[in-house]
């Protein structure tokens, strides 16, 4: 529900700001954009609905959460993360709505500079936070020594900032 109601007033935001700028390419920012919104709202209503919750009955197995996440920094570390991913949203759709009309040149690029460093700078927040929690928790010997998924993480946010330079 977090990365609904993040993306609906990411979205809202984007369209708001550039919607006279960018006439041409904001009908296919917007379908880009509600098509993305669509697919989460079907994922969680559908195969994982939330509101299914165990109020009246406690689950019999379990003990509750795992003492290893009970850290103040895995209290913020996944918000960092999805309000990372879910700005990424928005450069992606104007990306597209560029190559659905033919304007390839770089100023569609303008409207999103600001979203994908935004975005950038909670996504390298949150693996920092993740770095610092596994560093105290799991006690690796070095912030991850090796681990694949934070490893593809750090190779991704790698990556990104260059195409924030231009």
């Amino acid at each position: 529900m977090f990365w609904v109601l993040l993306l609906s007033i990411f979205g809202s935001i984007a369209v708001f700001v550039n919607r006279q700028l960018y006439r041409e390419l904001i009908p296919y920012v917007v379908t880009t954009i509600s098509a993305v919104q669509m697919f989460f709202l079907y994922v969680m209503v559908v195969h994982k609905n939330p509101f299914t919750t165990y109020l009246v009955n406690a689950p019999t197995d379990g003990e509750g959460l795992n003492p290893l996440l009970q850290n103040y920094w895995m209290v913020i570390h996944p918000p960092s993360l999805y309000t990372g991913f879910v700005g990424m949203t928005i450069p992606f759709a104007f990306g597209i709505a560029a190559l659905a009309t033919g304007h390839l040149d770089d100023s569609w690029l303008r409207a999103v500079r600001r979203w994908t460093m935004f975005s950038w700078l909670f996504l390298s927040f949150g693996l920092t936070l993740g770095m610092i929690w596994a560093y105290e928790e799991l006690g690796w010997g070095g912030y991850w020594m090796w681990d694949p998924v934070r490893t593809r993480h750090c190779c991704r946010g790698s990556r990104q900032p260059p195409s924030c330079t231009r």
